[in-house]
């Protein structure tokens, strides 16, 4: 059990989820969780390099898109990029639903 606080435990933990994701880079969840993971622990570009993997393992996975681009909404801020990627997602998959909510929740803010 990590408590929080206990820094040690939490890199402990990264450590070996990091080491099965990497001798598992095929299987596609695992890598987008790790990613999610290093989101929460702001390491946004291990989170980039680890959505990317995802990508690049199912390319026709419209939701791997969005989730790039919502990272690159709250890590860098680029509404332009983002877009971009959930466009993708949605030429790939036009019942994509998390991709027309998450351009809907961007549109509103803008």
């Amino acid at each position: 059990m990590i408590v929080p606080g206990d820094r040690e435990r939490v890199e402990q933990s990264l450590k070996e989820f990091r080491n099965f994701v990497d001798t598992h880079s095929n299987v596609v969840e695992a890598c987008t969780l790790f990613a999610q993971v290093l989101v929460d622990q702001e390491d946004f570009d291990g989170a980039e390099e680890y959505f990317n993997r995802s990508i690049r393992v199912d390319p026709e996975n419209a939701s791997l898109y969005v989730h790039r681009a919502m990272l690159m909404l709250q890590a860098r801020g680029n509404v332009d990029e983002a877009i971009k990627l959930i466009e993708k997602a949605i030429s790939i998959d036009k019942s994509c639903m998390f991709a027309y909510e998450t351009l809907g929740t961007i549109e509103v803010q803008r």
